[in-house]
């Protein structure tokens, strides 16, 4: 499996921030993990530096640029828009070096 591939398969068990839907998962690595072992360890070893040790990307976004998480659904629904781009950026870029 490519890591676009594994990427591309992520996407849709990533929530929006809008849906309730209990099969999906807010983190793009646990979303990974409901496609494939393969798939998570795809996922997990691009994600995982790009946060640099911090295990969300609120704690993330917090630490390197001051933004405090907040359960406001204007924030999620944020948060999870942030997400998707993030992982579309990464497929176009991992498509783009043929991985």
């Amino acid at each position: 499996m490519k890591t676009s591939e594994a990427f591309i398969a992520t996407k849709p068990w990533i929530l929006d921030g809008v849906e309730n839907n209990h099969l999906k998962s807010t983190y793009v690595c646990i979303a990974a993990c409901d496609v494939s072992i393969v798939c998570a360890a795809k996922v997990r070893a691009v994600v995982l530096p790009l946060l640099d040790s911090w295990s969300t990307l609120e704690n993330w976004l917090e630490a390197e640029h001051g933004i405090r998480p907040s359960s406001r659904a204007i924030y999620i629904e944020k948060m999870q828009a942030t997400r998707h781009a993030w992982v579309d950026h990464l497929i176009a870029h991992y498509q783009s070096i043929g991985d």
